[in-house]
């Protein structure tokens, strides 16, 4: 049988959002062969194989996408057959390309996998507070450059450890290609400062900052989009304090709270908000507050401890 191979323009949301090793993937599952690159405008691909295959082939590259990927354009062109290896599909590297440049993805919020490895004692990832990976966490706000690769954003000056190289490297691991990709002994590390000096790192930093909290105070987390203003919402008098430091007396401040049901004890929380409160995005969601919740001060214990 004649094999088909097909040069693949895909423009859109496909940096940063592990469209690469989603085509690596989907390439050898169908064992096809070709490469695939970032490059300015958006992602290149080129894919060989059975023709029925490839065909299903760009089916499922936009029908499958990764959760965070928006594929705008999906141009695709017959090319020369080079009879490769089946299921020889590899990243190549980024190239630089004229025309408009690719859309560069929001940052997201944690996704469900990685809050379970940051709260398993026995992954090494445990408590690991810029735990990441393809599905989630900083985009926008770390990248400083199209093409969307690590040498490209603000992770450039944490090289990798062996293991994080290898869950880099491999195309069956959640972490393939993620840019952001860190871990306790190669990434960016937890300090708490006061004044401009240092008072603790990692999880004394974390204690600190908790125990602050609770007695009042404001402190200034240092996110990847900026500063974080946070305070005991419960507390008037650390609420006044951060009003007056704001000079903001009427405007209403956001909350943070743990969870959806916390949520559910302070606000309204209909199908619209809970999607808004639980989705990738995570964003400010403006609703009514609840009645019940209110007039009884129902405010859950652990509302200071988020940080």
């Amino acid at each position: 049988m004649a094999l088909r191979r097909r040069r693949i323009e895909v423009t859109g949301v496909v940096q940063g959002v592990g469209f690469r090793p989603f085509v690596v993937a989907l390439g050898q599952t169908l064992g096809l062969s070709g490469t695939v690159a970032n490059h300015s405008r958006g992602v290149s691909i080129e894919v060989e194989g059975e023709p029925e295959r490839v065909a299903e082939f760009e089916r499922r590259l936009v029908d499958e996408a990764p959760p965070l990927a928006r594929v705008s354009t999906c141009v695709a062109t017959d090319i020369q057959a080079r009879e490769e290896r089946p299921g020889d599909m590899v990243i190549v590297r980024s190239a630089i390309a004229d025309g408009p440049r690719a859309l560069v993805p929001p940052d997201t919020a944690t996704c469900d996998d990685c809050l379970r490895e940051l709260c398993d004692p026995a992954d090494r990832r445990y408590r690991h507070p810029f735990i990441t990976c393809t599905n989630c966490g900083p985009r926008l706000s770390i990248i400083t450059d199209i093409p969307s690769d690590r040498p490209a954003t603000t992770m450039a000056g944490f090289p990798l450890c062996a293991e994080c190289a290898r869950e880099y490297a491999d195309p069956a691991d959640r972490r393939h290609h993620a840019q952001p990709i860190a871990c306790h002994d190669c990434g960016p590390t937890l300090t708490l400062r006061d004044a401009g000096r240092p008072l603790a790192s990692d999880e004394e930093a974390l204690a600190a900052a908790q125990e602050a909290l609770r007695t009042g105070r404001v402190v200034a987390v240092k996110g990847i989009g900026g500063y974080h203003l946070a305070c005991d919402a419960a507390s008037a008098a650390a609420v006044a304090v951060l009003r007056e430091r704001k000079r903001r007396p009427d405007k209403p401040f956001a909350l943070m709270v743990a969870d959806l049901a916390v949520a559910d004890s302070l606000i309204e929380v209909d199908e619209t908000v809970a999607m808004a409160l639980t989705g990738p995005d995570r964003p400010i969601v403006l609703a009514r507050r609840s009645r019940v919740g209110w007039c009884a001060r129902a405010w859950p214990p652990a509302w200071t401890s988020w940080a």
